[in-house]
């Protein structure tokens, strides 16, 4: 059978991508087929099902039907090619797939081609142009003040697990742990806010112009998770006037401070729930007379509360609560509004896949109304715009939610070319689905890590192996979005998963070839615009080579990335022939 259709050709369906409700969609379907009798378009979304619209045939067997799209939401479409002998075929996207060219199947397709609908939403200029620097606050830098702080902060949270302060700033981070796997010890390292406000020449001179915190308010663990106040900094970090000077020491070099929001769970040793009674309050464990006690979901018995993946340390709240999102976000001076007052340009929402939509949304209005140039962005895993979670499509890029998010996709499937377990022909079509996929403004806003708290080191992951380091910072540099570099990461440190990726950080060893490797990529991509503004086209030169366009009005550039140890490839681009060593990553263009 001769039936074609590809969402990213234009002869097929215009304009490209994601757009906004009550655009003109030009979608087209090729059928040379004889004895064909009708063929309609399929419509499905959460709030159209099985909506058809027959298409109109024009010359050259080509069908066509001009969707104009009421609602922000995600489409699903596909079509059905009836025939005069009562025959009838299915065209939609292939197995796997959700874009790109399709193939014809004999039943009614379960997952059709994606258009994303969204309204306009868009980013803050000092956010999309920036490059961001992530701080796990106690494994930064120590201030002079990291002593007295943690006299203060070991003051409380007396029961439950031991906490303790290492003298040895460059130890090795482990967990102590029961038989049943708990941690019994919390082991600090006494980084401090203070520690950061010295090494911010040390930030601004590695390029970066935001820092996203991991959390710094008061709790239990050293990962702050588990918050205890969301409206006290951890002592062991500092106090609000540390906060605001940090704020403001990093506002006079030009930075900007994003923060780590925790709003599915709290800690159970906290003021909420005060399960070891290290707190004067009357908390949700403790009665249920407790003004918390609807914040959270208790079963049969006192400890049979919900909690988050059954981690009995961080009781699950509940969002849909009005107190809680009074607390968090609606009240004048709100969790949410509070920091952005104190001088936050943004938020991170923690497990924002266990967020509901209109919390989010909530999160969203508070935030803008508090100060209209700050950011949101959430930590999704896959690819946000077609994420289900909990049987739930969530919402993100709507146009009332999400900024932008922590681009995993980036991460793993440029670490999973490098290291062979995918082609490049395979990784470009990732990386195309989700360009296809995104609202524009938020893929340009993607925050575009290699390396976090809750994975591998970049080195670690690579194997060490420091052409392919050089490949996959390259190619984050000149990827559209905003870099985003893990400390340490940019000195080479080593460590597989929490909590080996969480060693305290050390300045003497940032003289050295992955630093080189660092500078020299941000370098490359703050001396132009192409990089922040250009068109990106990823595609495959071989199994082995990578490559991606980034093309600004006339002038382009080109990154190739060969993976291969062992062989050297010969290629003819742009009218010039391109030679491409084993190991080697190549940047070409008029820009250079």
């Amino acid at each position: 059978m001769n039936i074609y259709h590809n969402t990213r050709e234009l002869k097929f369906r215009e304009p490209f991508g994601a757009v906004f409700k009550g655009t003109d969609v030009v979608l087209k379907l090729f059928a040379d087929d004889e004895g064909i009798s009708k063929v309609s378009l399929i419509i499905n979304t959460k709030t159209k099902i099985n909506e058809e619209h027959v298409m109109k045939k024009e010359e050259d067997c080509l069908y066509s039907y001009v969707l104009v799209p009421d609602s922000a939401e995600l489409y699903s479409y596909y079509f059905v090619i009836s025939y005069c002998d009562g025959k009838t075929v299915y065209y939609g996207p292939k197995k796997g797939r959700v874009n790109g060219g399709g193939m014809t199947f004999s039943e009614p397709v379960k997952t059709g081609f994606q258009l994303t609908v969204t309204k306009p939403s868009y980013s803050p200029c000092w956010y999309k142009n920036g490059i961001v620097y992530q701080i796990f606050p106690d494994r930064f830098a120590r201030g002079d003040d990291y002593l007295e702080n943690a006299k203060e902060d070991f003051s409380h949270h007396l029961n439950g697990p031991k906490r303790a302060l290492t003298d040895d700033w460059l130890k090795k981070p482990v967990y102590e742990k029961d038989s049943l796997g708990r941690i019994t010890k919390w082991e600090f390292y006494g980084g401090t806010l203070k520690g950061i406000i010295d090494k911010l020449d040390y930030i601004k001179d590695l390029g970066a112009t935001i820092i996203y915190l991991n959390p710094i308010f008061d709790a239990a663990s050293n990962h702050r998770y588990d918050t205890a106040d969301y409206m006290k900094i951890s002592p062991l970090l500092g106090n609000e006037k540390d906060f605001k000077d940090l704020c403001d020491a990093a506002k006079k070099k030009g930075i900007n401070i994003i923060l780590d929001g925790v709003f599915n769970h709290t800690g159970c040793d906290s003021i909420y729930f005060n399960k070891y009674n290290n707190y004067d309050t009357i908390g949700a464990y403790n009665s249920e007379k407790s003004p918390y006690r609807d914040w959270y979901t208790f079963n049969d018995s006192k400890d049979g509360y919900e909690s988050w993946w059954g981690v009995g340390d961080l009781p699950a709240v509940n969002e849909k609560n009005e107190s809680y999102r009074k607390y968090i976000y609606e009240d004048p001076d709100s969790v949410v509004r509070h920091y952005i007052k104190e001088g936050a340009k943004g938020w991170r929402l923690d497990v924002a896949d266990e967020l509901p939509d209109s919390f989010i949304a909530g999160i969203k209005k508070a935030m803008k109304e508090t100060d209209p140039d700050c950011v949101l962005l959430g930590e999704v895993w896959e690819d946000a715009s077609n994420k289900v979670a909990y049987d739930d499509l969530r919402e993100y890029f709507l146009g009332d939610e999400l900024d932008c998010v922590m681009n995993y996709p980036l991460r793993d499937n440029m670490i999973a070319f490098l290291n062979g377990e995918i082609d490049a022909n395979e990784l470009a079509e990732r990386f195309m689905s989700l360009y296809e996929n995104y609202p524009k403004d938020a893929f340009y806003s993607n925050f575009n890590l290699l390396g976090s708290h809750d994975s591998k080191r970049l080195y670690t992951s690579l194997g060490g192996n420091v052409a392919h380091i050089k490949s996959a910072v390259t190619m984050q540099m000149c990827f559209p979005g905003v870099p985003v570099i893990y400390y340490g990461d940019e000195i080479g440190y080593e460590g597989g998963k929490d909590p080996e990726n969480r060693a305290a950080f050390d300045m003497s060893l940032s003289k050295n070839q992955i630093m080189d490797i660092y500078k020299e990529a941000i370098a490359l991509r703050r001396e132009d615009e192409i990089f922040l503004k250009g068109d990106f086209k990823p595609f495959a030169l071989n199994h082995n080579v990578f490559c991606v366009t980034r093309q600004y009005g006339a002038r382009k550039v080109r990154v190739i990335i060969n993976r291969s140890g062992d062989e050297d490839y010969d290629f003819y681009l742009d009218g010039k022939n391109c030679h491409v060593n084993r190991y080697e990553t190549l940047v070409l263009g008029d820009v250079l």
